[in-house]
């Protein structure tokens, strides 16, 4: 457990990061700046206290895994879903009751986790992952 409250910002001058691990913190905000980091395969963020996922997350076209498990998320933005290299999206312990529209079109998702709470549209939820073919 580390004790970071926000991403330090020499982070966004490393155009060539791959893999990005700030887990365990209590970082509240998740930047825009983000979305300068082009080439990210992977991101974990477990366990911060981030309310909000920003727009451009879906500039992040290189991401395979996506770990935002443990934080305080109320929703997806629906950029994410243009995340089309994107496998696994791990978002269990998030007051999340819904998954945007579009979350059908992430054709390369294998594993998805997601925490079902009080107020989720079950009918849709079941439908929405029916309907993403390479779930595992």
């Amino acid at each position: 457990r580390n004790n970071l409250t926000e991403f330090p910002p020499e982070i966004f001058q490393l155009k060539n990061l791959t893999h990005l691990s700030m887990s365990e913190n209590k970082i509240a905000d998740l930047p825009e700046r983000i979305s300068s980091l082009k080439k990210l395969r992977r991101l974990v963020l477990s366990g911060n206290s981030i309310a909000a996922i920003p727009k451009g997350i879906g500039e992040l076209i290189e991401l395979r895994h996506l770990y935002l498990n443990g934080n305080n998320i109320t929703e997806l933005p629906t950029e994410i879903t243009r995340l089309s290299n994107l496998t696994h999206l791990v978002i269990d312990d998030n007051p999340i009751t819904n998954l945007p529209d579009s979350i059908v079109r992430m054709r390369n998702m294998q594993h998805l986790s997601f925490t079902v709470r009080q107020g989720t549209d079950l009918k849709k939820l079941v439908e929405q992952i029916n309907q993403i073919d390479s779930l595992r």
